[in-house]
């Protein structure tokens, strides 16, 4: 095989690990909804010494826009509410819905505003 032909191959399988958002404005919206009624009806009851308190979300009280994302884990933060779609070590790809708009956690650089306050995350 060719240098440049096993160059483009290593492309294309390394943008098939990859998750990609969504930028279709019902979809967002719903996402939007869907997190602030959960940030208010998930109880943040687990504690793990220095990290921030949360609420894993079983998947069978994802809301419907959250679900049709088909994410891996579905939490909430003191911070917001986090819709991980594909994880990695260092945090994966995903959706996140700050409580506060424009509050978001660190590393602020990984962070892409979608609109309707929802932000994709990436690894760093």
């Amino acid at each position: 095989m060719r240098p440049a032909r096993f160059g483009a191959l290593a492309v294309a399988f390394a943008l098939a690990g990859c998750a990609w958002p969504t930028h279709d404005e019902a979809t967002l919206k719903g996402v939007a909804v869907a997190c602030q009624h959960l940030m208010t009806t998930e109880a943040l009851d687990t504690d793990y010494g220095p990290y921030p308190k949360y609420s894993g979300v079983p998947q069978k009280r994802w809301p419907p826009a959250i679900a049709s994302l088909h994410p891996q884990d579905v939490s909430v933060f003191q911070t917001g509410c986090d819709i991980q779609i594909k994880p990695m070590f260092d945090g994966g790809w995903g959706y996140f819905v700050p409580r506060a708009r424009g509050q978001l956690p660190e590393p602020r650089g990984r962070y892409t505003d979608l609109g309707y306050g929802v932000y994709w995350y990436r690894p760093d």
